[in-house]
């Protein structure tokens, strides 16, 4: 079986592992059952409301992290600087699943694609 798979190059590795579009030699669309429960798993723990609990808090922290009067030596700045690509990554992570299910829906069926229908109804 001969499989083709693309990437989109801005997301990070962990979640590129589970983003291919599999298609086998008729190019037809082949399900892809652990992407859709990392799609599923990440739906969940957005909804979950102590996880929106810890974005808020650290969204709310964003200006202190930020703030270069408050740094006194380059570790520190560079320590900040990591706090906030990963803060960043957070608050990115929801949009970047969403076009990862859009996508992965589109490339199952393009012609019935609606995100409204529900996740891998079969």
């Amino acid at each position: 079986m001969c499989y083709s798979i693309v990437l989109i190059p801005h997301l990070d590795t962990k979640v590129k592992q589970f983003y291919p579009y599999w298609r086998n030699r008729m190019n037809e669309a082949v399900r892809d059952e652990p992407l859709e429960q990392y799609i599923e798993a990440m739906k969940e723990l957005w909804a979950y409301e102590p996880f929106q609990l810890l974005l808020t808090t650290f969204k709310d922290r964003v200006p202190n992290i930020n703030s270069v009067e408050q740094t006194r030596t380059v570790e520190e700045l560079f320590f900040r600087s990591g706090q906030m690509d990963i803060i960043r990554t957070l608050e990115n992570l929801q949009d970047n699943i969403g076009i990862i299910e859009t996508d992965y829906l589109q490339s199952l069926e393009p012609q019935d694609y609606t995100v409204e229908s529900g996740l891998y109804s079969s």
